[in-house]
């Protein structure tokens, strides 16, 4: 990792990754495969989360960077969550449509909170750099 954003990203993916694994697997009803699902969520966060965080970090300089770290974390969390809802329904003999779309919608949540970490993060790196370097 190189930048604080990265690592923003990451340890927030973690977390919020368990946690929303955790949820999903309790109102789902899948006791015997918590485990499982917890680690599915932390490994989708930290996916999402460090992408995320490179992704912030590149385009922090530009005008309206907000509106793009919250797109690009919704579109990258949509697509890991329903693929990971496709793996976990697949392995637990669901319905593969179900899992898709409960993986999108944890995906969906995911991506606000992590946006939320990413985009405070970089208003106070960007108000620190302003303090460090008087014009």
């Amino acid at each position: 990792m190189e930048t604080t954003l990265e690592q923003y990203g990451t340890g927030g993916g973690i977390a919020i990754g368990a946690g929303i694994g955790a949820t999903a697997a309790s109102l789902a009803g899948l006791t015997s495969e918590f485990a499982v699902i917890i680690g599915f969520g932390i490994m989708g966060g930290l996916v999402v989360g460090g992408f995320a965080g490179r992704f912030t970090d590149v385009n922090r300089d530009h005008d309206n960077w907000q509106y793009r770290v919250v797109a690009y974390t919704l579109f990258v969390s949509l697509l890991t969550g329903s693929l990971l809802g496709l793996l976990t329904a697949w392995m637990v003999d669901a319905s593969l449509v179900n899992g898709t779309f409960g993986g999108s919608a944890t995906g969906g949540a995911f991506s606000l909170l992590m946006s939320w970490i990413l985009i405070s993060a970089g208003r106070k790196e960007i108000q620190s750099q302003a303090t460090a370097q008087p014009e």
